[in-house]
């Protein structure tokens, strides 16, 4: 079928709107409350990129520069726990409501 030019840039916008939402298909990602921080040696306070965190059944890994985001984590009180190689794993009880942000974790060797 062909379209009129105003029905097309509206499915358009439509898909884009739903794209940049994170769209998959299933649901609409990014909507619950999320928890985001850096991971850095407790020493030095540098970086530790690579490092595996979890929490609620959300898994992410540290960026470069030590950053690290999980999103969707569901509200209620959970358990985050960290992992590097070199470094002794970290656990830290955390009350999800509305989100942690800049939760900086500091891990030892």
């Amino acid at each position: 079928p062909t379209f009129p030019p105003m029905k097309i840039a509206r499915i358009v916008s439509l898909a884009t709107i739903l794209l940049l939402l994170g769209c998959n298909g299933v649901g609409v990602t990014g909507i619950g409350p999320s928890v985001s921080g850096r991971v850095v040696d407790a020493d030095t306070s540098a970086s530790i990129s690579g490092a595996t965190l979890t929490i609620a059944g959300r898994m992410g890994t540290s960026n470069v520069n030590g950053g690290y985001f999980l999103p969707e984590v569901p509200k209620g009180t959970h358990v985050l726990k960290v992992t590097a190689p070199g470094y002794n794993e970290f656990t830290q009880e955390l009350v999800i409501d509305h989100g942690v942000a800049n939760n900086t974790v500091r891990l030892t060797k």
